[in-house]
């Protein structure tokens, strides 16, 4: 799903750039994005959930591991977008990582509630 919609969503922001000044072509933004993404849903929730438990319990625990997880994925993202010389590579990138924040918040809370579920037994 992730490598279909978000190579869907390079190909698409990237088509006509592409055409006008001769950058890499929309069809290798879309394969890989849509790679990226689909390699990144794979490991988010297990580094999300290992950041999680070794962080100490206060609210922040919610949002730390999302951030993290989010500045790595994004960083690997935009340098490969980079080297193949994506036109637009905020705009490539920023959809697929705001939804990756705000699954990796709900992961964390998750979490959370299942850490809390297990105490009241």
């Amino acid at each position: 799903m992730a490598f279909a919609l978000w190579g869907g969503w390079a190909y698409f922001i990237n088509h006509r750039e592409a055409d006008e000044t001769g950058l890499s072509s929309p069809v290798t933004s879309g394969l890989t994005q849509g790679i990226g993404s689909f390699v990144i849903t794979l490991l988010m929730v297990r580094a999300v959930t290992w950041i999680y438990h070794r962080l100490p319990a206060n609210p922040a625990r919610i949002v730390l591991p999302a951030i993290a997880t989010v500045a790595v994925t994004g960083s690997c993202l935009a340098t490969a977008h980079a080297l193949i010389r994506t036109s637009n590579i905020a705009q490539t990138i920023a959809p697929a990582l705001s939804v990756a924040f705000a699954f990796n918040v709900y992961t964390a809370a998750k979490l959370r509630r299942e850490g809390e579920r297990r105490e009241n037994l």
